[in-house]
């Protein structure tokens, strides 16, 4: 027996076991130094998630470098968000929504996300 909002997959449309349809949404985080995305239902499913770190980059350093940061995201962000299309088993048409980290955080990573 199927518990109240469960979801099961009608091809890649995900319903609900009321027959409404799920929204999906892209959540993309770039507030300090890693990049991540994820895609997530409106009942809170995961589909997809992919987390890129910097580590090695700020580390020479010896701490974050904010502008290093911002242009490393910039590079992550398509591969991060290919890689949870990709797990989810979606295409960028099929989501609701995007979403973005607005703070608190680093203003150059922010500005990029």
């Amino acid at each position: 027996m199927r518990r109240p909002g469960a979801i099961r997959a009608l091809g890649r449309r995900l319903l609900s076991t009321t027959g409404e349809r799920e929204l999906r949404v892209l959540g993309i985080e770039t507030s300090c130094d890693d990049t991540a995305s994820a895609i997530v239902t409106s009942s809170g499913q995961i589909l997809g998630e992919t987390n890129m770190h910097q580590h090695t980059v700020h580390e020479q350093h010896g701490g974050i470098v904010p502008g290093l940061a911002a242009n490393h995201h910039l590079m992550n962000i398509p591969l991060a968000v290919r890689s949870t299309l990709q797990q989810s088993g979606l295409h960028i048409s099929d989501l609701d929504a995007i979403a973005v980290t607005r703070g608190p955080g680093l203003p150059a990573s922010l500005s990029v996300g």
